[in-house]
């Protein structure tokens, strides 16, 4: 427990390793308010949670590991504020009202929450799994594959400067990505040959839109006057390498390698 009301809790539960299989287990949650209050009391609050677990398989000299992880973080988002006094810009949007800036309103002060309310979220999930196998006492093999999620969303309905069609704003873009990655090592007398590389694919996705219920829009409805945004990345990387690892005595080695990276990108 911490100023401006900050509350954090998290634990951590571990298996021990029983047959060969272990497991761990990790999760917290917070939540406060900011720093800056607006003059109706208003906190603007965030809360954020993460968990994760993974659990290993020993099998001899192999092992088998699969793995998550999420996180999550949301809050209220203050609007930016002014360092010198404007008459044009107060907390209500009308003249005569108190001037929104450092000097009148208050250093750490912020807009009501009828004047500006926006409230924004970022989101990451992970899933894994990975083998290291050994396929005989001088020859390895370790594989990893993973799928990545994140979201982010800008979710505005109180904007008293951004009157008219565009005063509502939902963002929520999204990044998807698959990966996988190969290695190979052949331990000899006097060296060792290891080879391999790695794929992955992502597409995002930036979509948002501006809008006003008054003149006919939604969160997935554009209305006329409104500024909307929807593009579609795809993202593609690869490589492959080959290296020879000579060990020249206790003290020193020399390693050579070659390796090839592609990647390309397309809007």
């Amino acid at each position: 427990y911490g100023s401006f009301n900050q509350k954090d809790l998290d634990l951590v539960l571990t298996s021990g390793v029983r047959h060969g299989l272990s497991t761990v287990f990790g999760a917290g949650v917070a939540d406060g308010n900011d720093f800056r209050n607006a003059p109706d009391g208003f906190q603007n609050p965030s809360k954020d949670l993460a968990f994760f677990s993974k659990t290993i398989k020993n099998y001899n000299t192999s092992t088998f590991e699969l793995g998550m992880y999420y996180a999550r973080g949301a809050g209220f988002r203050a609007q930016v504020i002014p360092v010198v006094a404007n008459p044009l810009i107060t907390i209500t949007g009308q003249p005569g009202s108190l001037q929104y800036s450092q000097p009148t309103s208050g250093y750490f002060s912020s807009l009501p929450y009828a004047s500006y309310e926006k409230y924004d979220s970022n989101a990451d999930g992970l899933i894994y799994a990975r083998e290291r196998v050994m396929l005989d006492p001088t020859f390895s093999l370790e594989n990893l594959t993973w799928f990545n999620h994140i979201a982010r969303t800008h979710y505005r309905q109180n904007d008293i400067f951004q009157i008219g069609p565009q005063q509502y704003e939902f963002n929520h873009p999204h990044t998807d990505t698959v990966g996988e990655k190969l290695l190979l090592s052949k331990r000899l007398q006097m060296n060792t040959l290891t080879f391999g590389g790695y794929y992955l694919h992502a597409f995002y996705n930036t979509r948002n839109n501006f809008y006003n219920p008054a003149d006919g829009g939604a969160q997935n409805t554009v209305n006329i006057g409104g500024k909307i945004r929807s593009g579609d990345f795809t993202q593609d990387d690869f490589a492959l390498f080959a290296q020879d690892e000579f060990r020249l005595g206790t003290r020193f080695s020399l390693i050579p390698g070659l390796r090839y990276v592609g990647f390309s990108t397309g809007y």
